[in-house]
């Protein structure tokens, strides 16, 4: 309790805050103390920066043409998961897909469960099942990206049309030829 100037004690607004910081403070500390202790594995450190250049490099070769843009066509070498996988922006043709085979309209659970059929041999490949720092595996959190990407496109819905947990072509997202897109 606090007590002010005219002799009137009061409680603190927000409690002992100074003393739930602390602790909170401490509980920090000791986790990195913990991952500090922890092996550092070299080999990890090494493929994984091995794989994010590769991958930026071979970006950039494939944006000055000296490479074909679809990777299954030219003879882009191996980089592992991640880099053999599929971007956000390839994921669109699939949400429209599905989308259109429930009518233009179904509910987030159920786009997530169709495309991951679709593309099963792609997103089973543990890269994709890392969790975020909520929890979120990779390939869930892509796909909620591909469909922003796809919102901005004009091809979905946003939340406010289509409904909280809903996803809904546009008109334009109903006349988008899917099959026109390579990797559908």
């Amino acid at each position: 309790m606090m007590k002010p100037r005219n002799g009137v004690q009061k409680h603190r607004m927000y409690g002992d805050w100074e003393g739930s910081l602390r602790s909170e403070l401490a509980g920090w500390k000791d986790e990195l103390t913990e991952l500090e202790d922890r092996p550092v594995d070299k080999q990890e450190i090494f493929d994984s920066t091995r794989n994010k250049v590769m991958h930026l490099l071979h970006r950039e070769a494939r944006a000055t043409d000296l490479l074909p843009d679809d990777p299954r066509q030219g003879d882009e070498p191996s980089y592992g998961d991640k880099d053999n996988g599929i971007t956000q922006d390839e994921l669109i043709p699939y949400i429209v897909k599905v989308l259109k085979r429930h009518g233009g309209r179904a509910r987030k659970d159920q786009v997530e469960d169709d495309v991951y059929e679709l593309l099963k041999d792609t997103l089973e490949a543990p890269y994709y099942h890392e969790p975020d720092a909520y929890g979120v595996p990779r390939w869930k959190k892509n796909l909620a990206w591909a469909r922003t990407r796809a919102e901005k496109k004009g091809l979905i819905q946003s939340p406010a049309e289509s409904g909280r947990g809903w996803w809904a072509l546009t008109e334009q997202g109903r006349r988008f030829d899917e099959h026109a897109v390579k990797h559908c």
